[in-house]
Parts: structure tokens; sequence; C-alpha cells
């Protein structure tokens, strides 16, 4: 609500801030547009609404705080100029920058977890480029017994028979059934 007239009323204490405010909304058709701690105990509540029902509510604060005998400072503007209302406190602005804010988080949380499983995919595959390193630099008597050991694809009476590139292969698809283990 972003016409008509603004009403500002600055007290000590949040007890007092909370009164005004009740009694604001209270006395006339307003709406509560933000509460505001500013400092040294200062609280500032903003209203919204028709110039009279704000001029309204806003005297009803005051004296609702002067019955607590704390001091208050009120105004009202009539018809504030277009670019006051980008300082003034705007419940709508801040649930969208919440929003903003968690659907941030959302998108780290993903692209971490991304990273994460790139990481295993590179671990992964730097294990099986290591593994085919090692392999490359076995002698041939030694893959065959190594094949005979774990079940690869090629069979008992084929090992007899594979030459390096057949073994390094075959126990290469073996370590990756395996999972790079």
């Amino acid at each position: 609500m972003q016409k008509g007239a603004l009403g500002i009323v600055e007290t000590y204490g949040e007890l007092a801030a909370i009164e005004a405010a009740d009694q604001a909304l209270k006395a006339a058709n307003v709406e509560l547009l933000g509460c505001e701690k500013v400092r040294g105990g200062l609280v500032n509540i903003t209203i919204v609404g028709e110039v009279g029902a704000v001029r309204a509510s806003v005297d009803a604060a005051v004296a609702a705080v002067e019955r607590l005998n704390i001091q208050v400072s009120s105004h009202v503007i009539p018809r504030p100029i277009e670019d006051l209302w980008k300082i003034l406190p705007n419940k709508d602005t801040e649930k969208e920058q919440k929003k903003e804010n968690k659907k941030a988080e959302k998108q780290e949380v993903k692209q971490e977890e991304k990273e994460a499983e790139d990481t295993k995919d590179k671990t992964n595959l730097t294990f099986l480029e290591e593994k085919e390193k090692e392999l490359q630099e076995m002698r041939v008597v030694d893959l065959r017994k190594l094949a005979r050991e774990v079940e690869t694809s090629i069979s008992r009476s084929e090992i007899k028979f594979a030459n390096k590139k057949e073994l390094v292969t075959a126990l290469l698809d073996y370590y990756k059934e395996q999972g790079g283990d």
C-alpha cells in the first residue's frame, strides 16, 4: 500500500511501540508498514493509509504512549513523494529477499553436490588410469597369473594364449565392474 499518507510514531522502548501500534491499528483503517528499532532505545512504527485515517491513528498512538509517561514523537506526511517509499521498511521486499536467499542457498548446495560427484568421478578415473599404467608395466606372465586370480571376461583356457593388450583390457574391465576398487 504505497498510496495515501504516511504516519510515523517514534518512542522509547519496545513496549511503548507495541502499545502505539496496537492503538493506531484499532483507531482507523490503516496498515502497519513496519516496526524498526533505531538505536539508543528508540523504536519507530510506520503506518500507511488514507490521510484522515492515518492522522486519527497517529493521534491515538500518541495518546496511548503518553498515558504510559513515555516520550513520544510523531509525524504525518499526507502525500509523500514516490522516492520516499524506497527508504522505508517493506514487508513484501523482506519476504522476497528471504526467498531469494533461500533459492541462492539451494543452488549453492546443488553446485557443491555436483562438484563432489565430479571429484568422485575424477578419483575413479584416476584410479583406473593408475591401474592401467601399473598393468602395462607388468610382464605377460604376471598379467596371466592375475587374470586367473580374478574373474575376468576371458576364460581360463583363453588366458593361456592371450597377449598383453587383451589381458590389460580384460583386467581393466574387471576393475571398472568392481567400481574402481
